[in-house]
């Protein structure tokens, strides 16, 4: 049943999980993710039964010496190839229309098959190589306005809107093969370059003289061994950006933690545990500065926002917003 939470967006509550999801937030980035579950699930469906009656229909002319058994287990394993030709030009057209839609997707933090927006590879979080993408809105702690003992404090918000540009297609090739080299998906390199410099190889250097598309501190390259040239040659830049996200992903950091790392540092005080905050939320991710809940936690604001920001576009960039 519906629920509207604003006008923009409705909340699907399901009458039963699907894919261990509960619900989901229909708009514009979310039906993608919705429909392939649907479809998955269909499929799923069609494959067991259609091995059921093959099985059923050898069965019948294996064993009988009966003309008509024969025939008719015959015509059962006959129909059943009809019918998986049929669904095979069904799944066709479904694969050109958008292969997102054919994929097997579990939010819950299992891949099974494969998920939208998610590229498998060696490495990785907890060593699967992969990350499950998380629909925006179902962050693991309060974002937006908190309210403390006396205070509203910043959680996390989307502070920008995502355009064409974050496609980043000039850099397809120098994406796809630095996501191949380090098992990082695709897209969690492109919300990471939309979010440092929206896509612009000349945006300059940062206050903090970080440099290039995915805006990095000579520190940071020097420490993970970057490629000559990195601060000036885009390719180069997407490789000693991805390598450091692959950093991240060695130490166990996925969705949100993968962002707020990339952003505050992966080897910092912002990845330990709060003592702030209940929950077992992380220094980056809790609103207060101190267990009175008092004083606003203003440190990490922008790694939390940077968090927030960077799944939603990852999780809009998987739903077919830019198909490559």
């Amino acid at each position: 049943m519906p629920t509207t939470n604003t006008p923009q967006e409705v909340n699907y509550s399901l009458l039963e999980p699907l894919n261990s999801v509960k619900s989901y937030v229909v708009k514009s980035d979310q039906l993608g993710a919705y429909l392939a579950d649907i479809s998955q699930y269909l499929f799923m469906i069609i494959a067991v039964i259609s091995a059921f009656y093959l099985i059923y229909g050898g069965i019948q002319y294996l064993t009988t010496d009966m003309s008509s058994s024969r025939l008719q287990g015959k015509e059962t394993i006959k129909r059943v190839i009809i019918g998986l030709i049929f669904i095979f030009s069904i799944w066709t057209i479904f694969n050109a229309i958008n292969p997102d839609l054919l994929r097997v997707v579990d939010f819950g933090g299992k891949l099974t098959i494969g998920a939208p927006g998610v590229t498998q590879g060696p490495g990785g979080s907890a060593g699967t190589g992969v990350i499950p993408v998380r629909p925006p809105g179902t962050y693991p702690w309060p974002t937006g306005p908190v309210t403390g003992n006396g205070v509203v404090c910043n959680g996390g918000e989307r502070k920008r809107s995502i355009n064409t540009n974050a496609c980043a297609d000039p850099f397809k090739a120098a994406i796809q093969k630095a996501s191949a080299d380090y098992g990082v998906p695709v897209n969690v390199i492109r919300a990471v370059i939309w979010q440092e410099s929206t896509a612009n190889p000349n945006i300059g250097s940062s206050p903090k003289g970080a440099v290039g598309l995915m805006q990095i501190l000579p520190t940071t390259a020097a420490g993970i061994g970057c490629q000559p040239g990195w601060q000036t040659d885009p390719a180069k830049n997407i490789d000693c950006g991805t390598k450091y996200l692959k950093q991240g992903m060695s130490k166990g950091y996925n969705n949100y933690d993968l962002y707020a790392g990339y952003n505050g540092g992966y080897g910092t005080n912002a990845m330990n545990p709060s003592s702030d905050c209940t929950g077992g939320l992380k220094r980056w991710q809790c609103a207060f500065d101190n267990p009175a809940n008092t004083i606003c936690n203003t440190g990490f604001v922008e790694s939390r926002n940077y968090a927030v920001e960077g799944a939603t576009w990852e999780s809009t960039l998987s739903n077919n917003m830019c198909s490559w």
